[in-house]
């Protein structure tokens, strides 16, 4: 005997990923809409490390990052003094070729 199984899929407005709760679809299209917003910070071609920390603090955007101060980007682990002097480096690099897309400095 065959048995008829409905299941209900719910998709990311955004990059239309496939998801079986409703849970998981919001968490997605709240990161998409972060990243629609912002270049995302892999747009910087910063280190494995440097990635890793800001991914980890929850900076995944290039608005995010420069909303912080250097103070709170040091508290976060692994972003130490060599780390945020990369960063600021690829910020000021990555500012000279998107003028128009990047409008503040990491304070």
């Amino acid at each position: 005997m065959v048995k008829e199984q409905i299941i209900t899929q719910y998709s990311c407005e955004y990059c239309q990923r496939q998801y079986i709760n409703v849970e998981t679809t919001e968490r997605c299209e709240k990161r998409c809409h972060r990243h629609a917003d912002s270049p995302g910070i892999d747009k910087l071609n910063i280190s494995p490390r440097a990635y890793n920390a800001l991914y980890y603090g929850n900076i995944e955007t290039i608005s995010e990052l420069l909303q912080h101060f250097e103070k709170e980007l040091s508290a976060i682990n692994g972003l130490g003094r060599v780390t945020l002097l990369e960063i600021k480096d690829k910020l000021v690099e990555y500012k000279g070729q998107n003028d128009s897309l990047l409008e503040g400095t990491l304070r």
